[in-house]
């Protein structure tokens, strides 16, 4: 059973004088080596650490879950992915330079000892996270996260693969082989949507002409997912409603 929630964020942009104490010091996001939690706290208490660089300098102010998107998987295990809210500043300036922060954990969950681990996360500072949605294909398992710039920066997403027991992250391929697929004049823009349980996509494409916010056509096809890759299975240009 799938169950989606779709999160609608709103994220205040940094002072430049924030952006510039806060920029360089979170870590590398990715896969977590983290002892297992109670379920009960994977849902209601922020389970991991930022870690900046500089601990005397970055303060953490508070951290809620905002919001939790579970996967039911056919062998009975679950996944559970948490949305985390924090608000941090460094601790020379003021409140109104705190920086909001957003975090993605992805936990498996174990009902029978009633422990969540976490196996992956995406820390949003540059950026926000948006929808996070999931996908089946066989017994292949997609977790797909957003990641957005603000303003009309468009989102880019993290696509993860579970197979066998772990997770991977997947191989965007296709993207390279769409390059070859552009109609002269053309080139990838911004907002580019997978239906993970279909493989279906649609990739906006612009010319020098359109304007930044409306591309004016869009390759529209289907994706094969071979391994941890996703390859382009077949294309078609077509025009975009003004």
């Amino acid at each position: 059973m799938l169950r989606r929630l779709m999160f609608g964020l709103v994220v205040l942009a940094p002072s430049s004088a924030a952006a510039q104490l806060f920029g360089p010091q979170w870590p590398d996001n990715g896969f977590l080596s983290t002892s297992p939690t109670a379920i009960s706290d994977a849902t209601s208490v922020c389970v991991t650490e930022l870690e900046p660089r500089d601990w005397d300098a970055v303060v953490d102010l508070r951290c809620t879950v905002v919001a939790l998107d579970t996967l039911q998987r056919s062998s009975g295990g679950m996944v559970l992915a948490a949305r985390y809210e924090r608000w941090v500043r460094h601790s020379l300036v003021t409140w109104e330079d705190s920086v909001r922060v957003d975090e993605v954990v992805v936990f498996e969950v174990d009902h029978t000892t009633a422990r969540a681990t976490p196996v992956w996360h995406r820390v949003g500072f540059d950026y926000f996270l948006g929808a996070v949605e999931w996908g089946q294909r066989g017994p292949v398992y997609l977790l797909q996260v957003f990641n957005c710039a603000r303003g009309t920066g468009g989102c880019v997403e993290d696509v993860l693969v579970r197979e066998g027991g772990s997770w991977r992250i997947a191989e965007l391929t296709f993207i390279g082989e769409l390059e070859v697929q552009l109609p002269p004049g053309y080139q990838l823009s911004k907002g580019r949507r997978i239906d993970l349980s279909t493989l279906k996509f649609e990739q906006p494409i612009s010319s020098a002409d359109d304007p930044n916010c409306c591309p004016s056509a869009s390759l529209i096809g289907a994706l094969r997912l071979e391994g941890v890759r996703l390859r382009l299975d077949s294309v078609r240009v077509t025009r975009r409603r003004p």
